[in-house]
């Protein structure tokens, strides 16, 4: 996907103590189809779900990725 529109949620350290990286969650609700050229090798299954979706999955912990549950969660208070 190509965003039209991009609003930073938060900045992240998924690491303190350990590392300086800084991970930036944006959000964005519109957007062009886009292509990507994967690497070899390389096979990623994008699933789309409708937003509440992905927040009741949060919930019942379906999932547990940290950096995809904080987006989630800060853009279902902030948006």
């Amino acid at each position: 996907y190509i965003p039209k529109d991009l609003k930073l949620l938060t900045i992240l350290y998924p690491s303190p103590g350990f590392s300086n990286e800084k991970l930036y969650i944006f959000y964005c609700s519109e957007m062009d189809i886009g292509h990507t050229n994967f690497d070899e090798g390389e096979n990623i299954e994008l699933i789309t779900k409708p937003f509440d979706e992905a927040v009741n999955m949060v919930y019942r912990g379906e999932i547990k990725d940290a950096k995809t549950v904080a987006g989630i969660l800060f853009a279902k208070f902030l948006i």
